[in-house]
């Protein structure tokens, strides 16, 4: 169901899992993950898919005291994008930060949607956003 995949470098410790469309990155220890997904965008620009994905979210309540950020448009390589940036409350409170890149690139293949994000306990986000940071610098799409 998709035209391209992808490659990206992580951690030597962290493992990978892959579940249906989304392939998921996560260290040995913690509630961290980085989640690459290539399912089909419902709307025409990733800025509109955010704002979708978030109205979705919030409308089947999948995110107890969600807190939303910004949701900002922008590029990835040289690719329109849009990020997404929000919080919420897990099991006993506690907050978790979630940051999602969504873009559409072209490829050889044809073009491809791609939703790359990271979620991870708020007291544990920054350093997961910037293993996330780093991670997006070694993304690169296949097709």
């Amino acid at each position: 169901g998709t035209v391209a995949g992808f490659e990206i470098a992580a951690p030597a410790s962290w493992h990978m899992t892959s579940r249906g469309l989304a392939t998921y990155l996560m260290p040995p220890a913690g509630d961290s993950y980085i989640e690459i997904s290539l399912a089909r965008f419902t709307r025409p620009d990733p800025e509109q898919e955010a704002s979708a994905r978030q109205s979705q979210a919030v409308g089947h309540g999948r995110y107890p005291g969600y807190q939303l950020i910004a949701i900002r448009p922008g590029t990835f390589l040289n690719a329109p994008a849009a990020t997404w940036r929000f919080s919420w409350r897990q099991d006993r409170g506690r907050r978790v930060g979630v940051l999602e890149l969504l873009t559409t690139i072209s490829t050889g293949a044809g073009t491809q949607p791609y939703v790359l994000s990271v979620s991870a306990p708020a007291v544990a986000f920054p350093r997961a956003a910037a293993t996330f940071r780093q991670a997006l610098r070694t993304f690169r799409p296949l097709g």
